[in-house]
Order: structure tokens, then sequence, then C-alpha cells
């Protein structure tokens, strides 16, 4: 009787164990919203195509452009985003998560 009582005891311990971390991971990738280019964010603010560059530096957290490229926070996705600038406009369509570094 010991034997089984052990067995069952164990055989929870392990289960338990192992549960927890996959369900909270799965957790953690849920609650953040995947990139989508069509839905960023700066503040209040929604990225549109043709937004001015010298509108969204005072908008955007860690905005800087130049060279025809244009860097920010998406606020919603929390991502890092680089888009090509053209004339001082972003170009919604070329927008894509920065490579980390």
């Amino acid at each position: 009787m010991k034997k089984i009582l052990f067995a069952l005891i164990a055989s929870t311990a392990v289960s338990v164990a192992f549960a927890a971390p996959i369900a909270s991971s799965v957790a953690s990738q849920q609650a953040a919203p995947q990139f989508d280019n069509t839905k960023m964010k700066c503040g209040e603010h929604t990225v549109k195509d043709g937004d001015n560059t010298d509108t969204l530096t005072g908008i955007c957290k860690g905005f800087k452009f130049g060279k025809g490229k244009a860097g920010f926070l998406d606020e919603n996705s929390g991502k890092k985003v680089m888009c090509q600038e053209k004339k001082g406009h972003i170009i919604l369509s070329s927008c894509q998560e920065a490579p980390a570094k």
C-alpha cells in the first residue's frame, strides 16, 4: 500500500513540475500581440502610410530617422520597427520588425 501511495505522489509531483513551466510560457506568448504593420501605435496615435517623420519624432518612443529609413518602438506589439522613409514620410508597407542586435 505504501508503494502505491508513494508512486501516486511521485507521479503527481512530476506532472506538476513539468506542466507548470509549459503553461506559463504559453500564457506569456499570448500576452503580447504579434507585430502587424497596419496596426502600429505610438502612444494613442495609429501610424498610417505617409505620416510625417517630424510629427512622429515627438510621439513615438525611440524614433530616429535618416538615410531613407525610420525606426521606432511599436507600442501595440512592443517590437522595434524599421520603415522606409521618403521625403519625410513613412512608407507603411515597408515597415517590419527590426533585427535583434
